[in-house]
């Protein structure tokens, strides 16, 4: 009986021996298999962001020749500067995108588009328009009158006493100073039409 005992003792010392190698072979198993699985995920991550650069590059490509095509004066780097700075505020306004969440679309999402980029900077030229109209409405100056061929233009009202003070002062003078009251009394004569 005792033999049987050390028997069955050394068949589960065994079998519990062979069990840990069976589970230490499977982990080992396992772990070359998730590395593995990483190491592919680490190329297809890679591989997917260089044809996402490629796709953003000619995407990119695309909008600057159409840019250069309809908007030539924005082609350059300032008027680059400005429409991108419109842009932002135009899909601020129309989608409430927050930057971060712009930075995502620009870089994985369909803003990068070549149609969208197009339909965003139209709407932002649009409104650099805007803007430059409502800046200018605060320096525009007055139009003057329309006038006839020939016709004599408006003549200022105090024309004919700056004539007669001219003519005045010019008769009490000599020398140079009445050369220059003279001179003086006939620019107010042309600014009169006379």
């Amino acid at each position: 009986m005792m033999a049987s005992l050390q028997k069955g003792k050394a068949f589960n010392d065994g079998a519990k021996q062979r069990f840990t190698e069976i589970n230490e072979l499977r982990q080992h198993r396992a772990n070359q298999w998730h590395q593995g699985q990483a190491h592919q995920h680490a190329q297809y991550q890679k591989a997917w962001a260089q044809q996402r650069e490629r796709m953003n590059t000619l995407a990119d490509n695309n909008f600057n020749q159409w840019l250069a095509r309809e908007h030539p004066s924005l082609a350059n780097t300032k008027g680059l500067n400005a429409l991108r700075e419109h842009a932002k505020a135009v899909v601020k306004e129309y989608f409430g995108c927050t930057d971060a969440e712009m930075e995502q679309q620009w870089r994985y999402g369909l803003l990068r588009h070549p149609s969208a980029q197009r339909i965003i900077a139209s709407a932002a030229v649009h409104r650099m328009e805007k803007v430059n109209r409502e800046r200018l409405k605060d320096h525009r100056a007055r139009v003057p009158q329309a006038m006839a061929p020939s016709v004599a233009g408006l003549r200022h009202s105090d024309a004919d006493a700056d004539i007669n003070s001219l003519q005045r002062k010019l008769d009490g003078l000599t020398g140079h100073r009445a050369i220059k009251a003279a001179t003086e009394l006939q620019q107010a004569r042309r600014r009169a039409g006379r």
